[in-house]
């Protein structure tokens, strides 16, 4: 069973799940391929959908044209999470209908981190027209990937670039400090 089969039959709003995943490089894949498979399910149900149309009412974007959608998405991403971690050892993901409903149920900024903001990220991306990206990224002197990220990939004749909206830069610039490695994933592959 392909992780999109696995993950398309979830209903949304729920609670999140911790789910095993093998260790080290097989463990990163997994997460990521999780990932796509759930962005790639929110295009089906209709919510990030409807949230980029709003979005491009309200602020005056184009829907369905990328470049138009960038920054718009970039902040109303950045401005509805503030950062936590999961527990050691544990990974947790949600689907991106079931982060929007805790949004909306809070009101405002909810608690959610690298992997669920790049998650829901890559679902309102691919919503206005993007190809499915994702990077991690690895610190000098370690040996674990320590952060996921979104990437900005109108077709896939352009360059990537990074779509971060849990740093403090604007899109198109790496996470601050020193990367010793990125990976990236595009369509869902490394």
């Amino acid at each position: 069973m392909s992780q999109a089969d696995r993950f398309s039959s979830i209903r949304f709003p729920r609670r999140p799940a911790a789910s095993p995943l093998p260790l080290g490089e097989a463990q990163t894949d997994a997460t990521i391929a999780a990932m796509f498979a759930l962005a790639d399910d929110a295009q089906r149900t209709g919510g990030v959908r409807a949230l980029t149309d709003r979005l491009a009412s309200v602020v005056g974007c184009t829907p369905r044209a990328p470049t138009s959608m960038k920054q718009c998405v970039f902040n109303w991403v950045k401005s509805s999470r503030r950062k936590r971690l999961d527990p050691d050892g544990v990974e947790r993901l949600d689907h991106p209908d079931s982060l929007l409903a805790q949004i909306a149920q809070s009101g405002g900024p909810i608690a959610i981190d690298c992997k669920k903001t790049a998650t829901l990220a890559l679902a309102m991306l691919q919503a206005v027209g993007c190809v499915p990206a994702l990077a991690v990224i690895r610190a000098p002197g370690s040996d674990e990937w320590q952060h996921v990220l979104a990437l900005w990939l109108y077709d896939r004749s352009s360059e990537a670039e990074p779509f971060d909206p849990q740093e403090t830069h604007a899109p198109g610039l790496w996470p601050a400090g020193a990367i010793e490695r990125a990976k990236l994933y595009i369509g869902g592959a490394p």
